[in-house]
């Protein structure tokens, strides 16, 4: 899986943390069966990460959380289907 340069990228220096991920596709909850969402994860340089994440398009939600839930749910993200739009296609930086 390309985007896990992103991850590893991370687990080497936790407080350089800058993911965005998107993820469109059906969605059966909704009226027009479509979903377009972003979950966004930022360090904040003291063991914290601040989560962003709802709708693309809209301002989203963000929360505050240790480092340690980052990596637990970047993985989930990436085994949905989202797509890190920081680093698409795996290259490093």
């Amino acid at each position: 899986m390309s985007n896990l340069n992103t991850v590893n990228a991370a687990y080497r220096n936790p407080s350089n943390i800058n993911v965005r991920l998107e993820w469109s596709g059906v969605n059966t909850a909704n009226k027009c069966n479509r979903s377009h969402k972003f979950w966004a994860c930022q360090s904040n340089g003291d063991g914290t990460v601040s989560v962003t994440y709802g709708r693309i398009g809209s301002e989203g939600r963000t929360i505050r959380k240790p480092v340690s839930y980052f990596f637990a749910k970047v993985q989930e993200k990436l085994g949905k289907g989202y797509v890190d739009t920081m680093n698409p296609y795996g290259a490093r930086r």
